[in-house]
């Protein structure tokens, strides 16, 4: 979507005679995404981008087009757009509950002292990157290990403050002492609770997450199988076949 990355400018580059982008979202935070997408599959179709500002775009507005009517007929003339409601897919339906975890005093201290740390460095993006800073404070909301990883990593960086370094240890050296944290052991009463053993799905974009989840359902003798992007497609596939067998 951005046409100053290294990947658009491969894409651009390539020597073809057709192409064709497949893309779930291609349209994130701004309408220039979109022509940057657009002018891959077919350069010139939204003209110049210095163009495309000033005709389709109003002073200060990112998202909505100035004239949708004309803008989505000069799109449409390359893209096809399927929403989930008219691809006649059926779906099951969706029951969707929430369950309000309250932390304990630990890692709510925890918590806290981590998310203020995010706070004083996340404007001036220094000395840590910003994504570093976003990964902390999500690894925090899934788990304490997942949390400790990414302090640890900080903690390495060259040409830290010592007094940051040492914070940064300490507190990571807290977060993996946190074991079976309020939203595991929700999961475990949640799973253990049920009257008939059934099948579930736990998704977690932390490995260290997964991997707490997997040692404390094993020492409940609650049987369960890891799925995750460090596994080989061999292994992946077994996992799979054992889950719909047993």
């Amino acid at each position: 979507r951005n046409r100053n990355t290294v990947a658009w400018r491969v894409a651009n580059g390539l020597k073809r005679k057709y192409v064709l982008l497949l893309t779930a979202t291609p349209v994130h935070n701004h309408l220039e995404e979109l022509f940057n997408l657009i002018t891959l599959v077919a350069p010139g179709q939204l003209h110049t981008a210095k163009s495309f500002r000033r005709e389709h775009l109003s002073r200060g507005e990112k998202l909505n087009p100035r004239d949708p009517a004309k803008l989505k007929a000069l799109v449409g003339e390359v893209m096809v757009r399927n929403r989930r409601a008219t691809c006649g897919i059926p779906f099951t339906r969706r029951y969707a509950r929430t369950l309000q975890v309250s932390l304990g005093a630990e890692e709510a201290s925890l918590y806290e002292e981590v998310s203020a740390l995010v706070r004083g460095h996340f404007v001036s993006g220094k000395p840590f990157h910003r994504m570093a800073l976003q990964t902390l404070q999500m690894g925090l909301g899934s788990s304490g290990v997942a949390a400790a990883g990414t302090l640890e990593k900080m903690a390495a960086a060259q040409g830290l403050e010592e007094g940051l370094r040492q914070l940064l240890l300490s507190l990571a050296a807290r977060a993996r002492c946190i074991r079976g944290g309020a939203k595991e052991q929700a999961l475990l009463d949640l799973l253990g609770g049920t009257p008939e053993p059934e099948k579930a799905i736990v998704f977690t974009a932390f490995r260290a997450t997964l991997e707490s989840i997997l040692a404390a359902l094993q020492a409940r003798g609650i049987p369960a199988i890891a799925f995750h992007g460090g596994m080989s497609l061999r292994e992946k596939a077994a996992s799979l076949e054992r889950f719909e067998r047993e």
